[in-house]
């Protein structure tokens, strides 16, 4: 990646490029074609490397917008490939995986669509309500078979999931208790028969 160069009487080594003053002003840089496989970023950036097992290096590489990838097979100095790489804010950033291939990343989050409405989504989570009742064996209507009972945040359109506590299913069972209305506030359910015993009855509140 580097070579061992002689200027001026002086040695240097290790030296990946060389630049030198042209007539007309300014400098012109030379680099060793032989191995090369630095990624080379413009004038005051700083630069990493790429080996020619494609392996990332493991250190950060500051690049600016309109800086240059210069990418070489070591095994052939004339295969060079280059790219212009802009990181210009955008959505979307480019980079090069470890098996040599360009993948898209995102920076930002994309636009989303809903029902074709786009923009930011709200997701809204219901509370939800956890409560018992309690359904006296003394208090069922001996024609209509039903009783009320005062649970509060039911209203008339709200989901409610009941069921009896598991040490009473057998006589919700036997009775054939159903809950069979809400309201607001309020919760009734209806028997085949009335149940003799007390229930106490699990209430969700969606």
């Amino acid at each position: 990646m580097a070579q061992n160069v002689t200027v001026a009487g002086a040695s240097y080594t290790d030296v990946p490029a060389v630049s030198l003053p042209k007539t007309g002003g300014g400098t012109a840089t030379f680099y060793d074609q032989d191995s090369l496989t630095d990624v080379f970023a413009a004038k005051d950036h700083t630069h990493g490397n790429i080996t020619n097992a494609g392996a990332l290096q493991t250190s950060d590489i500051t690049i600016a917008s309109g800086d240059k990838l210069v990418v070489t097979d070591s095994s052939n100095s004339s295969k060079i490939a280059r790219t212009s790489v802009s990181f210009d804010g955008s959505t979307t950033t480019t980079a090069l995986t470890p098996k040599g291939t360009w993948e898209t990343f995102l920076k930002t989050a994309p636009v989303t669509s809903v029902n074709g409405s786009t923009g930011a989504v709200t997701l809204t989570i219901p509370t939800i309500t956890k409560t018992t009742a309690t359904l006296s064996s003394s208090s069922w209507n001996s024609t209509s078979h039903t009783q009320s009972v005062t649970v509060s945040g039911v209203t008339t359109s709200n989901t409610v999931i009941v069921s009896p506590a598991p040490s009473d299913i057998s006589t919700w069972v036997a009775g054939g208790v159903r809950c069979t209305a809400q309201a607001a506030n309020s919760l009734t359910f209806t028997a085949d028969t009335n149940p003799s015993a007390n229930i106490t009855v699990n209430v969700v509140i969606l």
